[in-house]
């Protein structure tokens, strides 16, 4: 929390701003089950749709045949998203730590935590957060690239996760988030938040500069 002559800007008061701008953008996860919110987390592409398609039949839904399947035929499958043999390794070791670890995929979503991704050879600490929040529906704020910029430009200064964390998850937990956003899950206010900072940050701020909207959420903050 910081004050700006007499505003107090925290993740509260950002997120206030960026419900009252109409930023609030519509997490396209929530329209997947999970096992398709899980591919969609790990192979991060904008052609998500064309790789579930490849992946029906080979895959059909199953942690298991993901586990079992050849890496090279894999990375075939799913080569619409991009850096397709790097990514075909990492979905077919986590799926393998899954059925290791837990069993099922049932299992996972029941009992995986953060900490637990974070021991997964090839999951980053990003993706975790986003495996977290996004799939496991736990309140743990994800921090990109889009939410440190928005602190850079808030002045705000901080050297790890857990102080930009710190900033931007103060005061989220508040009635008036609940009821705006109709849940009653911490998680769902966290997943809402970070999407429309991204909104913000990758639709209305470009060359170093904030477009009329934008200019128009920071002079509210400031």
């Amino acid at each position: 929390m910081k004050f700006i002559g007499s505003k107090m800007i925290n993740g509260a008061s950002i997120f206030k701003a960026l419900l009252k701008n109409n930023l609030v953008r519509p997490i396209e996860l929530q329209n997947y089950d999970d096992f398709h919110k899980f591919l969609a987390i790990i192979l991060s592409t904008n052609k998500i749709e064309k790789v579930f398609v490849n992946l029906e039949i080979p895959i059909s839904n199953s942690i298991e045949k993901l586990a079992e399947i050849d890496v090279k035929e894999l990375a075939i499958l799913i080569k619409p998203s991009g850096f397709y043999n790097t990514k075909a390794k990492k979905l077919n070791d986590l799926a393998k730590a899954i059925i290791k670890d837990f069993s099922s995929f049932d299992e996972f979503m029941q009992n995986a935590d953060f900490e637990w991704f974070l021991k997964i050879k090839g999951v980053g600490f990003d993706t975790a957060l986003m495996l977290n929040n996004f799939l496991l529906k736990k309140p743990s704020l994800v921090i990109n690239a889009n939410a440190k910029k928005l602190l850079n430009i808030l002045d705000f200064t901080f050297e790890s996760y857990e102080e930009a964390s710190e900033i931007l998850s103060e005061g989220l937990d508040d009635e008036y988030f609940y009821k705006a956003l109709n849940t009653d899950n911490l998680a769902d206010i966290y997943m809402s938040f970070s999407a429309s900072i991204d909104n913000l940050m990758q639709d209305h701020y470009k060359n170093k500069d904030f477009d009329e909207l934008g200019k128009k959420v920071l002079k509210e903050l400031r």
